[in-house]
């Protein structure tokens, strides 16, 4: 098979709206990302938990919780051959959608600004640790986890290191790390529906 070219995607913090007529809008927003054999890529893992995944997670809490602007907020990792994003995703009622993309923002920037705290990384590290073990439960799984290593070029002895490599990066790293990477500039948005209000529209 021919190799596929590199991607140059598109993280210019533009915004592009599909108009639609109905009572919610879904956006997606994408920042970019990291490759599996990138040395930080197990920071930006913990870091993207932090942010947007689950219901402790910084953007649950500032969007759901605390203004109620949307039932579910999140964030994840899109790892593809040839490009690595951080994606997230709200779906709100179109009134909503201006204030919840600008809170989003506004948590990327304060990531960005002032890192993580030394709970949130405790938190974030005994959650990817417990869930590893949990995704290892039968000889299928474990079969799936060693054919997953071998097409990103992890050995295999990764499956008996991993949690140790999660507990040895400290709260220092993380925050370097974050400083540098993190922009919210480069949040590309894309909304089907019909925001109002000020919505975004390109």
């Amino acid at each position: 098979l021919k190799d596929l070219p590199d991607l140059a995607a598109d993280y210019s913090g533009k915004t592009v709206t599909t108009l639609k007529d109905v009572p919610q809008s879904a956006c997606l927003f994408y920042h970019p990302g990291l490759d599996f054999n990138h040395k930080n890529y197990m920071v930006l893992s913990l870091v993207t938990d932090i942010l947007g995944v689950g219901v402790t997670s910084r953007l649950f809490q500032e969007v759901r919780e605390k203004k109620g602007l949307a039932y579910t907020v999140s964030n994840f990792e899109s790892l593809k051959k040839k490009v690595a994003s951080l994606g997230g995703f709200v779906g709100t009622e179109n009134v909503k959608v201006t204030e919840s993309l600008d809170i989003i923002r506004q948590e990327y920037a304060k990531l960005a600004s002032f890192g993580v705290t030394e709970q949130e990384l405790k938190d974030a590290k005994q959650s990817a640790i417990g869930k590893f073990i949990l995704r290892l439960s039968s000889t299928a799984a474990i079969a799936a986890e060693l054919l997953t290593y071998q097409e990103i070029n992890y050995p295999a002895s990764f499956v008996n290191e991993r949690s140790s490599k999660i507990n040895a990066i400290t709260l220092e790293r993380v925050n370097a790390f974050v400083s540098s990477f993190f922009d919210p500039q480069k949040l590309t948005i894309f909304i089907v529906g019909n925001p109002q209000k000020g919505g975004e529209n390109d």
